[in-house]
């Protein structure tokens, strides 16, 4: 049934003209980032299509693999998205990023990038 219905969402999209859609990223905070204080580290993803986006949330070159990933959801125009966070301490001179692996995008991934001077 599962899959069944992964496939109704898959292929939704195309029965409304809309067949590919490029990720749009955005990373932010959940609090306004202090130095060496608790937060959480946020990737939306939204707009893409076919729903098969990967996102890995990164620290410097390392990946997060603690970082939890919201369930895949669609928007009225049948775009997808979905949330990744994680709770982090944000340190100056650390570049933390959002990457996102799609079919839609012309390399087939995009980096998107967040530090604490950039806020």
């Amino acid at each position: 049934m599962k899959l069944f219905l992964m496939a109704v969402a898959a292929l939704l999209p195309l029965c409304f003209g809309l067949q590919t859609g490029v990720p749009q990223v955005k990373m932010y905070t959940r609090h306004a980032p202090v130095e060496g204080e608790k937060n959480v580290l946020i990737c939306y993803v939204s707009k893409f299509a076919p729903p098969n986006a990967e996102v890995e949330l990164m620290e410097g070159e390392r990946v997060l693999p603690e970082a939890e990933q919201s369930d895949l959801t669609f928007e009225t125009d049948w775009s997808y998205f979905l949330v990744k966070h994680v709770a982090f301490t944000p340190r100056r001179g650390v570049q933390y990023g959002c990457k996102v692996r799609h079919s839609a995008l012309d390399s087939g991934q995009r980096i998107t990038t967040w530090d604490m001077d950039s806020y």
